[in-house]
C-alpha cells in the first residue's frame, strides 16, 4: 500500500451513487478506513455539497447538505478523528459555516473565571471570538498576539486567556490564522516563534 511507504494523506471520496444516503454512512468509512490508516491527520473524507437529492425525500431538508444534515454529516465525519473537505465552499448557505465550527470544536471546554477571562481545554487548537476588537490579550499571563479582529488563536491543551480594556498597538506583530494545529507561540518585541502540527 502506498500510505506505508510515503508520506501521503489519502482522500476518500464519497461515491454519487451514496450522496442520498444517511449522514451515518461516514462514520461507517471511518471505522473501515481507520483500521487501515492509523495517523487520522493523513485521512480525509469528501462532502460533495451539490444539489444530490430531492427536497424532501427521505426526510433530508434541502436538495443540497445544508442545516442540520450538513452537522451530522461532519459529526459522523469527526467520530473516526477525520478530517472533512468539502466541494466545494462556494456552495454553503452562510449559516452553515458556523453550524461546522461548533460541531467540529465540541470537545473545546471553556470556563468562565471572572468577567474578563475564562479556562479554556481544547484536544486541538481553536479559534475564540471574544467579541471585543483591537484589546490587549492576554494568554496564561502573557501578552498574546495570536488574534484578529477580536478573534483569538488558541493553542492545544489547558490555557488560561484574560481580555484587557487597554486598546492593542496596531503596529504589533500579529498571527491573524493558521492552517493546522496551534502548539506552542511566543510573541517576543517584533518577533514570533511557533510551532504548529502540520495539516498534510
Amino acid at each position: 500500500m502506498l500510505y506505508k511507504n510515503y508520506p501521503m494523506t489519502l482522500q476518500v471520496e464519497d461515491p454519487a451513487n451514496c450522496w442520498g444516503l444517511t449522514p451515518d454512512r461516514y462514520d461507517k468509512l471511518g471505522k473501515y478506513y481507520s483500521t487501515c490508516i492509523k495517523d487520522k491527520g493523513r485521512l480525509v473524507f469528501d462532502c460533495n455539497v451539490v444539489a444530490c437529492h430531492e427536497k424532501g425525500f427521505g426526510g433530508l431538508p434541502a436538495e443540497k447538505p445544508s442545516g442540520e444534515e450538513i452537522r451530522q454529516i461532519v459529526y459522523n465525519m469527526s467520530l473516526s478523528g477525520t478530517r472533512p473537505a468539502f466541494y466545494s465552499e462556494e456552495a454553503f448557505f452562510p449559516g452553515d459555516f458556523k453550524n461546522i465550527s461548533m460541531v467540529l470544536a465540541r470537545k473545546t471546554k471553556i470556563t468562565k473565571t471572572d468577567n474578563h477571562s475564562c479556562k479554556i481545554i481544547s484536544p486541538y487548537s481553536v479559534t475564540i471570538n471574544t467579541g471585543i476588537k483591537d484589546s490587549q490579550i492576554f494568554l496564561d499571563d502573557k501578552e498574546w498576539h495570536a488574534t484578529n479582529q477580536g478573534n483569538v488563536i488558541i493553542p492545544v491543551g489547558e490555557h488560561f486567556l484574560s481580555v484587557r480594556s487597554k486598546k492593542r498597538n496596531e503596529n504589533d506583530f500579529c498571527m491573524k490564522s493558521i492552517s493546522g494545529d496551534l502548539l506552542v507561540a511566543d510573541f517576543t518585541g517584533d518577533s514570533i516563534d511557533f510551532f504548529i502540527q502540520r495539516i498534510v
